[in-house]
């Protein structure tokens, strides 16, 4: 598993999740998670978001951006970035 936030490079070569069984990573403000599966990235959202948000990284990636856009006047510091970890062959 390699990850750098900075450079957007979230890969793994584990492909049967038998070290790093995780594949999404949540970054933000005030706290970061890894998660398997998608699902629980979602609920977790829905906590933060306050509505219920669908399975699927997109909307969760809309969801949490819109809270931003909705907040950041309130709370500079708040911020959220989602991230998959890409499955590679070496």
């Amino acid at each position: 598993m390699a990850e750098e936030d900075g450079m957007g490079v979230f890969i793994t070569n584990d492909t049967d999740g038998n070290y790093f069984k995780d594949r999404y990573y949540l970054d933000g403000f005030d706290d970061s998670e890894y998660f398997e599966p998608l699902s629980e990235v979602a609920k977790y959202v829905k906590e933060i978001v306050g509505h219920d948000v669908e399975a699927d990284f997109d909307a969760i990636d809309k969801a949490l951006s819109d809270y931003v856009e909705e907040h950041e006047e309130d709370d500079p510091d708040c911020y959220y970035s989602f991230h998959e970890f890409k499955e590679v062959n070496d």
